[in-house]
């Protein structure tokens, strides 16, 4: 058993002095154990860590599987993790449900909800991967459309159905068009759906070759895209791009290319006072930074093209920007 703690995700005791044990093991008893606090009783609502403790399980859970490349000991996802996972998750949202037709407490239920959301298409992904979906698919079903109920975000989840079926343009078109329709609300689900598909595509050489392809246009249409929505995309980019299929020297030119034309567009403005181009500017370099910092952890041959597109971040004359790279 992990020792008790609420101030650490429990991982934090695999990078401290240890005795000899199978941490993989610890955190799959971890996650079988329902971690979920309610908000709802029968006399009504009280106030809990209801929405932090969703947040915690949805974390851990991604850290701990192979999509994320923390540096800790991985949980095998099997069969009876992932139903206990989807179990746990249906019948809690069905008992804080209620929440939701709250005034009150609407905002955090809504994000409550769509975590859980995130952390299904993480189950369902793990779960194609590992080649048992088919037998969770009435269960992801039932979870879908409960969150369609209420009118919660499932891009994430519609992405992974749609690898489960095969259909990986379809995945990149339902990301695009969600990302050019400029509703930030779906912003992090459809980033998320989108991660499941590269994750899934890394080791299917030609399917991931088209699809990156698709993804290397997407890159290079940002500049295009209002800066008040653009800047909220290179937020969700720095998780997607520090993944290792971006390390390699075909996506270093055109991740770098994108980036150096969206910094030359919103510099000027930005150093007008205009408040989105400044902001657009920050988050772009801090993906940047992000980035490059991945590429020398990696210890991969660095291109010309990122050096130069680093060289000329570097040189803007903005306290909030050189204070990315100090």
């Amino acid at each position: 058993m992990l020792p008790s703690s609420g101030l650490y995700f429990p991982f934090i005791w695999e990078e401290l002095p240890h005795p000899d044990v199978k941490f993989s093991e610890l955190y799959y008893q971890y996650l079988l154990e329902d971690r979920f606090v309610t908000s709802v009783t029968e006399f009504g609502t009280i106030r809990t860590n209801s929405l932090g403790s969703v947040y915690t399980y949805l974390n851990f859970f991604y850290a701990t599987s192979d999509m994320c490349k923390r540096k800790i000991e991985k949980v095998n996802l099997d069969e009876n993790l992932a139903v206990f996972v989807l179990e746990t998750a249906y019948n809690y949202m069905l008992h804080e449900e209620s929440l939701l037709k709250s005034v009150f407490d609407k905002s955090a239920a809504e994000e409550k909800f769509e975590y859980i959301a995130d952390l299904v298409a993480l189950v369902y992904i793990g779960a194609i991967h590992k080649g048992f979906a088919d037998s969770i698919g009435e269960k992801i079903n039932e979870i879908w459309q409960l969150l369609n109920e209420n009118q919660i975000v499932v891009e994430a989840i519609r992405i992974v159905c749609e690898i489960h079926k095969g259909q990986y343009s379809l995945c990149m078109e339902l990301f695009e068009n969600i990302v050019l329709s400029k509703d930030k609300r779906n912003y992090k689900s459809v980033f998320i759906g989108i991660r499941c598909l590269f994750f899934y595509l890394y080791n299917k050489e030609d399917k991931f070759i088209e699809i990156e392809e698709s993804f290397e246009k997407f890159m290079s249409s940002i500049k295009y895209l209002d800066v008040e929505y653009a800047k909220t995309v290179w937020i969700q980019l720095e998780a997607l791009i520090t993944q290792d299929f971006f390390m390699n020297t075909k996506a270093q030119k055109y991740i770098s290319s994108a980036i150096q034309k969206c910094i030359e567009l919103y510099n000027g403005l930005a150093q007008k006072g205009q408040r989105f181009y400044m902001d657009g500017l920050y988050n772009c370099i801090s993906t940047l930074r992000d980035y490059y910092d991945r590429i020398i952890e990696s210890d991969v041959t660095m291109t010309q093209e990122l050096r130069d597109c680093v060289a000329v971040a570097k040189d803007i004359e903005n306290y909030e920007i050189r204070n990315i790279w100090s």
